[in-house]
């Protein structure tokens, strides 16, 4: 499946990942040999998959240390806030997709918050927001560019909690000309997270 079919087509993502579900009962079927002399190189293929499932336990490994180092950062923050998202570097060692694109989304899982960009904003979506329930956020270019983050257009004033993801402070490069609006509440890993620096207005 991971070496026939693409990631990307027909305007989704994720293909062959999302059938790796049947991995496990093909592998199971491939081995169903009848009673008779097994081939040569059935050691070999024994020996590749236990090399790819080490290697899978490393990669998965260091993401659970980066995603520690995110609740470390979330469990600092109020519940029932607002937060803006920026995965400014959204990839990470051992993974060729962007595993961290959505991450901000935990906060609104753990601490029933609002996290934007949102995918309450599709149609398909089983929970949805309500019209002009959340209407203050233009679109969700952020997520994709966010550099193109602007503090009056995107409604900055609005949000409680900026969340960044990046090796390195990016808050000039993100407010731009109003980076004194922010202030840095905590930093572990690669995880940033700004507040206002003096109080905002919350949303209704």
């Amino acid at each position: 499946i991971m070496l026939l079919m693409p990631s990307k087509a027909f305007g989704s993502i994720l293909l062959f990942e999302r059938l790796t579900l049947f991995l496990l009962p093909l592998w199971v079927l491939a081995w169903d040999y009848p009673d008779q002399h097994r081939p040569v190189w059935q050691p070999a293929v024994v020996a590749v998959v236990v090399l790819l499932g080490v290697a899978n336990v490393g990669r998965f490994a260091a993401f659970g240390n980066e995603m520690r180092n995110l609740s470390a950062v979330l469990d600092t923050m109020e519940e029932r806030q607002t937060l803006m998202y920026f995965p400014v570097v959204p990839v990470t060692a051992g993974f060729t997709q962007p595993v961290h694109f959505h991450s901000g989304v935990w906060y609104q899982a753990q601490h029933r918050g609002i996290t934007d960009f949102n995918f309450a904003f599709f149609f398909p979506a089983l929970v949805r927001f309500r019209d002009g329930a959340h209407s203050w956020v233009p679109n969700d270019s952020v997520v994709w560019q966010p550099m193109q983050f602007e503090w009056e257009r995107s409604n900055g004033p609005f949000y409680r909690y900026f969340l960044v993801r990046s090796p390195l402070d990016m808050r000039g490069q993100i407010f731009k000309g109003n980076v004194g609006k922010v202030k840095l509440l905590k930093q572990q890993g690669w995880w940033w997270l700004y507040g206002p620096a003096e109080e905002q207005p919350q949303l209704p």
